[in-house]
């Protein structure tokens, strides 16, 4: 079970699944919103956004550890993944690996709308 607060900004382990669906990987993500109760039987449905250390596309936002107001990544430089965003259980969470600064959360929140439409 899970000790820290769920809120978003923060970053956890997380199982990933793959776009073609034949598998999954574990890998940090940020807590985008939520918890949102509908469609959950284990305590809440997350959105998510991966966290990859590979530019999936130009202009990808960066993550630096400094963008941490605690914690950190296991890499000093990494990219998020807006290409896709996702909902995750409360049970896929795992590890915590820190909560990112409010400025550069809400920086990814702005790309995210632009890019998805959601809202920020």
């Amino acid at each position: 079970m899970l000790k820290t607060p769920i809120i978003p900004g923060s970053v956890y382990d997380c199982e990933v699944i793959f776009t073609n669906v034949f598998g999954s990987k574990t890998r940090p993500v940020v807590i985008l919103s939520g918890p949102h109760r509908y469609m959950s039987i284990n305590g809440g449905l997350y959105l998510i956004c991966p966290i990859t250390s590979t530019e999936v596309f130009p202009d990808c936002p960066k993550l630096f550890n400094s963008d941490f107001e605690n914690g950190g990544l296991r890499k000093p430089s990494s990219y998020l993944n807006i290409l896709k965003p996702a909902g995750v259980d409360f049970a896929q969470l795992k590890n915590y690996r820190g909560t990112l600064k409010s400025s550069k959360f809400a920086e990814f929140k702005h790309i995210l709308s632009q890019k998805h439409g959601l809202n920020s």
